[in-house]
């Protein structure tokens, strides 16, 4: 395989392992989520995870971005990208408000607790059109992944039938006609 082909796969296995990481913290902000709406007196708890899965949500997005924003090789996944982001935002902004909402000195009146409410609602709706379009994702960039696997095999079968017609020809026309030649030992030089 070329360095072009492993650096391709490496970069997508790269992607595709931290896409799996945004999915999984998105799925665990809305578990949380959940939890805060269900379980008012762990509040201090699901508080700090909570936070602490915003900031790697967040670190993560950033660092798919990165590495991503150079590449406009296939427009699928640009637009893919490009429709994922308002879900992402979504999902900061209504994180930020429950973070906000479940603080522990924070009093809770009937306007937190809606605003704690909505926040819930949006999260859990961003939440699964952020997984399809993640899915998708991750999908585009597997099957980048096969074909540059199949494109690298495909070439290394050629090097090697190449490699064992050149053998055949040297066997044959140039080490046998001289065993002919020179009395029966083909390494008489």
């Amino acid at each position: 395989m070329d360095y072009k082909s492993h650096h391709e796969l490496y970069t997508n296995i790269e992607i595709v392992n931290i896409a799996g990481k945004q999915r999984m913290y998105s799925q665990k902000i809305t578990k949380l989520a959940l939890y805060a709406n269900q379980n008012s007196f762990k509040l201090p708890i699901i508080h700090k995870i909570l936070e602490d899965t915003y900031h790697q949500f967040s670190m993560t997005h950033n660092i798919l971005s990165q590495k991503t924003k150079n590449d406009n090789s296939n427009d699928y996944l640009s637009e893919l990208y490009t429709k994922i982001e308002p879900f992402y935002q979504q999902l900061i902004i209504n994180t930020i408000l429950l973070i906000e909402g479940t603080r522990v000195n924070n009093d809770s009146n009937t306007s937190d607790i809606k605003k704690i409410k909505t926040a819930i609602e949006n999260i859990k709706v961003n939440e699964s059109q952020f997984l399809n379009l993640m899915d998708k994702i991750v999908n585009e960039y597997e099957k980048n992944g096969r074909e540059t696997k199949d494109r690298a095999v495909k070439r290394e079968n050629t090097f090697n039938v190449i490699f064992i017609c050149i053998f055949i020809y040297i066997i044959f026309f140039v080490l046998l006609p001289s065993k002919n030649k020179k009395g029966g030992n083909v390494f008489n030089f």
